[in-house]
């Protein structure tokens, strides 16, 4: 929520006025009752609460960071930073503080006074227990105020509960769809595994057939060695056969051969 131009303007012209005030106060015992200084006809208060007094007012209409003019009065807030002027244009600021506060003082309290009026609609009191508050009035806002706390906390124990029937609603709303998932991937998962199974048997079966290959291979292995060492055997019989046939056939030869010389 913004702030209403025209009480943006208020509260700067408010603030202006304040700066004025600080910065005369500084050089007239800003913390020194007035009275003391300037004599009896002069207010008990010293220079810088005399500053503190639009700044305040600022303060309490920004804190109340009025946004609609509905219940205010317009036209007069629109004149209100041209009246604060006026308070510049004729020194009537100086004249507080520099020793015509007797004269000049009113005129600025009933100004400050009148500004504060225009925006009590909305701003109200800062503080119950300011003696202007009116008994009654008092009681009856303390018990206004433990009836806003009340329904406060009732309002949030309502949005809880409104939260949690909310929350299950969305729930049992997505309940079928939830379980309609689940039983989707239930039958995913059963053909999956019959798949698995599927694989594992076709691998036993092929885990079967190479050992069944792999004892036919050995067997092989083994009658090839077999039948390599008995060839082996009667090639070499075979060879010492001839060789003997040879060597007799060749002794008999030399034999002749002897008896023929002699």
């Amino acid at each position: 929520m913004v702030m209403h131009e025209k009480v943006q303007n208020v509260c700067s012209a408010l603030n202006k006025s304040a700066d004025e005030c600080d910065r005369i106060a500084k050089s007239q015992s800003p913390d020194e009752p007035m009275i003391k200084i300037r004599g009896w006809h002069h207010p008990a208060i010293t220079p810088n609460e005399i500053t503190k007094i639009p700044r305040a007012l600022a303060v309490r209409i920004e804190k109340a960071n009025i946004s609609s003019l509905e219940n205010l009065d317009e036209d007069i807030i629109d004149i209100i930073p041209s009246r604060l002027e006026l308070l510049h244009a004729h020194k009537n600021i100086q004249h507080v503080l520099n020793g015509n506060a007797h004269q000049a003082l009113s005129s600025f309290l009933a100004t400050f006074n009148w500004v504060e009026s225009v925006f009590m609609p909305v701003i109200g009191f800062d503080n119950l227990e300011d003696p202007g508050v009116p008994k009654k009035l008092r009681r009856k806002i303390n018990a206004l105020n433990s009836k806003i706390e009340n329904l406060e906390l009732e309002t949030k124990n309502i949005e809880q509960i409104t939260d949690e029937i909310q929350q299950a609603h969305e729930t049992a709303e997505s309940l079928p769809t939830d379980l309609a998932e689940l039983r989707n991937a239930r039958k995913d998962l059963e053909k999956l595994y019959s798949k698995i199974e599927k694989l594992a048997d076709d691998a036993q079966e092929r885990s079967d057939t190479i050992q069944e290959q792999s004892s036919i291979t050995q067997k092989l292995l083994e009658d090839s060695e077999d039948a390599y060492s008995i060839s082996v055997t009667k090639g070499l019989s075979g060879a010492f056969h001839k060789r003997a046939i040879f060597t007799w056939i060749t002794m008999w030869v030399w034999v002749c051969v002897l008896i023929g010389t002699l």
